[in-house]
């Protein structure tokens, strides 16, 4: 038993030790907006934050529309939409261009059904080619607005030349 509590403790600590590497990476990304150039990442995010949030939901509303649609559908027969948990994954994959494995020819997946083909399609069509690009279009009018205001700063220069200038200014003072 007391094995089994030592294990226990060390898969939780893991989770522990990765939430605070990854804060720790957040964090360093955080600091990047330190000169208005590499400010660039943080920019968009903080530009686009109420553009994303809303996408997130739009496109949470679609997959899960869409995974109910196939779960109800296929889950009898198809494996990849046996649960909820295999088919949020299986739809993901739909999502990044990619099919599930059906037999020798992987791309055969969504061709052996009709309502299968019809269900790959609509959600390839609005999923991979529209809310795709609807991100897409949210994360360039974000970096737009970010260079235009950073393109009219006078006191910008490069990185290299601003910590130059910055250590020259701190042995002169």
């Amino acid at each position: 038993l007391r094995l089994e509590e030592q294990m226990q403790t060390e898969f939780i600590m893991s989770y522990c030790y990765f939430f605070l590497a990854l804060c720790t990476l957040l964090r360093l990304v955080k600091q990047t907006d330190f000169h208005p150039r590499l400010a660039i990442l943080v920019g968009i995010l903080e530009t686009a934050v109420d553009d994303l949030f809303h996408f997130m939901l739009l496109i949470g509303v679609v997959m899960g529309g869409f995974l109910a649609l196939a779960m109800a559908q296929f889950a009898g027969e198809k494996e990849y939409f046996s649960d909820a948990a295999r088919g949020f994954e299986t739809m993901f994959n739909l999502m990044m261009g990619s099919v599930p494995p059906n037999g020798p020819n992987k791309s055969e997946f969504w061709m052996e059904n009709s309502q299968l083909m019809v269900l790959t399609l609509c959600y390839s069509l609005l999923v991979f080619f529209t809310l795709l690009n609807v991100i897409i279009a949210i994360i360039v009018i974000a970096h737009q607005e970010i260079y235009d205001s950073v393109k009219h700063l006078e006191a910008d220069n490069n990185i290299i030349k601003d910590l130059g200038l910055t250590v020259v200014q701190t042995i002169k003072s």
